[in-house]
């Protein structure tokens, strides 16, 4: 099983199997041998038969507390020029099956680690009614309209290369009888949630110099500035377009406005 620890350097590291190699936080996917073995191996991954929510077994499952569980998610990969990046808390359990899946099917097909982590981005990302609420938000404070684009959904389609997605933390964590993360415990105060967002969401943000940042939710926000992101560049107040979210609605007519001008500064 792969997991996490903490090193006495103070630094996190990824361990997997039963060998003495490690990986850092941030080079947790530069093995893509380890990766190809993981996904091809993975239960979850080779049929949606096999699915089994709250059953995390094998080199999936990264890290375990008595507080939350850590599944791999193949999602960790960055477009350096993306105009707009977009930020959400962490991926749901129907985005890590249809990552995996994905994923899976590309590498069946000999397609390359790159190639299959973008099609698993493309397809996964905010997958569901959250990205319809998602897109409509958007176009809704004109997003679109600084893009050049007829609707923010291109950025789910023909129009990826504008746009990177990212979260505070990449890959599927749970909390108790495997339900999604939801925000408690906050991501500041858990150590390894935390460090996720100083390093991994940290880096991929500095890869995106002159994307536009926007969180989506008050975590989101919370890890961003964790991250220490230029706040000349970030988009904050943008509800969470989950429609979980039962503030959303009420949160994006106060913030409609503010979140519009703030679209038009940036594209002066």
């Amino acid at each position: 099983m792969s997991h996490v620890s903490l090193t006495d350097d103070g630094s996190w590291r990824w361990w997997h199997g039963a060998s003495d190699a490690n990986l850092t936080l941030l080079s947790a996917a530069d093995d893509p041998l380890w990766l190809l073995r993981l996904i091809l191996g993975s239960d979850i991954a080779l049929s949606s038969g096999s699915w089994r929510p709250a059953g995390w077994a094998g080199e999936t499952l990264l890290y375990r507390d008595e507080k939350i569980s850590i599944v791999l998610t193949p999602f960790d990969q960055c477009n350096p020029d993306a105009r707009v990046a977009l930020v959400g808390l962490m991926p749901g359990r129907h985005q890590l099956h249809l990552a995996l899946t994905t994923v899976a099917a590309a590498l069946r097909d000999g397609q390359s680690i790159d190639h299959a982590i973008t099609r698993a981005k493309t397809r996964a990302a905010f997958a569901g009614p959250t990205r319809a609420n998602l897109i409509r938000m958007l176009d809704g404070i004109g997003l679109h309209d600084a893009l050049t684009v007829p609707s923010t959904e291109s950025l789910f389609g023909d129009r990826t290369d504008l746009v990177t997605t990212t979260s505070a933390i990449c890959h599927a964590v749970f909390v108790r009888a495997g339900k999604n993360y939801g925000g408690t415990p906050p991501v500041a105060r858990h150590p390894l949630m935390a460090a996720f967002a100083r390093q991994v969401l940290a880096a991929n943000l500095a890869m995106t110099p002159n994307a536009l940042i926007i969180p989506l939710g008050d975590a989101a926000s919370d890890a961003t500035r964790l991250a220490g992101a230029d706040p000349g560049r970030v988009l904050y107040g943008f509800p969470h377009p989950s429609p979980g979210n039962g503030h959303r609605e009420r949160k994006y007519a106060h913030a409609r406005s503010q979140l519009n001008h703030q679209i038009l500064h940036w594209t002066m």
